[in-house]
């Protein structure tokens, strides 16, 4: 199959079809109104920590989460964060965002699902963003990137998935049966199906959140990231963590065919393909960590 079902555009009746679909909030769930409230403050250059440290301590499930978290392994701070007011201000916004964020969708979607095993869907996914986080942090030197932004935007890259399964749950399961026989890829089977595949769907997902678009355009794009222009190095990032999660034993389906790297995007990102297994070395020990993290984020 050629490549042209994932990089066609959508059509103005399958977007609107959808869109309506993410409108519907008895059906797709919406961002609490502390998170959306959160994720303003974050994204505007003259906040005070204050603001939203007072504004996540109204939720005190929410706080106790963003704690554990903080406080965690996972981030390795060398001292005891007790209040949310010390977090937001040793972890920092960006770190904020990813906590508040990972720990509001793991809530939101965290249920079981009909032919989707959940538990390795996160896996996978948690396994991705932690890849891509580790990329992130090799290309900093020659790329401006955010890490935090392309650790959230490798936990999401495949949150369309789950809206499928919301909305379309029998046809999909088939799609993923199809998928895991090896027919085509699951992206080329959603689009042949629906219309659009998991990663426009996610996208349009993040855009009705409001979510930046360092965030939208890596969801969107990340299958075939030349697509995206402003954000490339992100998708390109975010492709490359999927790519490693699938090659450490965490790939979102038992079979069916692997997740494909693209050249071009080891040559945007400067990495040396020869510098794939050493990166794979690397990688395993952070991925130990995905079950720590899947646990304190679900619990």
């Amino acid at each position: 199959m050629q490549d042209e079902p994932l990089t066609a555009r959508v059509s103005d009746e399958t977007r609107r079809k959808y869109q309506e679909i993410l409108e519907d909030v008895g059906q797709i769930p919406t961002l609490p109104t502390i998170v959306a409230k959160a994720l303003e403050i974050i994204d505007d250059p003259t906040a005070r920590a204050e603001q939203l440290g007072s504004l996540l301590s109204q939720d005190p499930a929410l706080s106790v989460k963003v704690l554990r978290l903080a406080n965690s392994a996972f981030y390795g701070i060398p001292r005891t964060i007790s209040s949310i007011n010390q977090a937001v201000i040793i972890l920092g916004f960006n770190t904020l965002r990813s906590l508040v964020l990972s720990a509001t969708v793991f809530k939101l979607f965290g249920g079981a699902g009909s032919g989707l095993d959940r538990g390795r869907f996160w896996k996978h996914s948690v396994s991705a963003a932690m890849a891509t986080r580790v990329l992130a942090r090799k290309v900093a030197r020659v790329h401006s990137v955010n890490i935090e932004a392309a650790f959230m935007a490798g936990l999401l890259h495949k949150i369309g998935i789950l809206i499928f399964e919301m909305v379309a749950s029998k046809p999909h399961a088939a799609v993923l049966a199809r998928a895991e026989e090896g027919e085509a890829s699951l992206a080329e089977l959603e689009v042949l199906e629906f219309g659009l595949h998991y990663a426009q769907l996610g996208g349009m997902l993040a855009e009705r959140w409001e979510l930046p678009e360092e965030l939208q355009q890596p969801i969107v794009c990340h299958i075939v990231p030349s697509q995206s222009e402003e954000w490339d190095i992100q998708a390109a990032l975010v492709h490359a963590g999927a790519f490693l999660a699938d090659q450490c034993g965490s790939s979102l389906l038992d079979k069916g065919i692997p997740f494909p790297l693209d050249s071009g995007v080891l040559e945007l990102l400067q990495i040396p393909p020869e510098s794939l297994p050493s990166l794979l070395d690397e990688l395993r020990p952070e991925l130990a960590a995905a079950d720590a993290f899947f646990s304190l984020v679900q619990g």
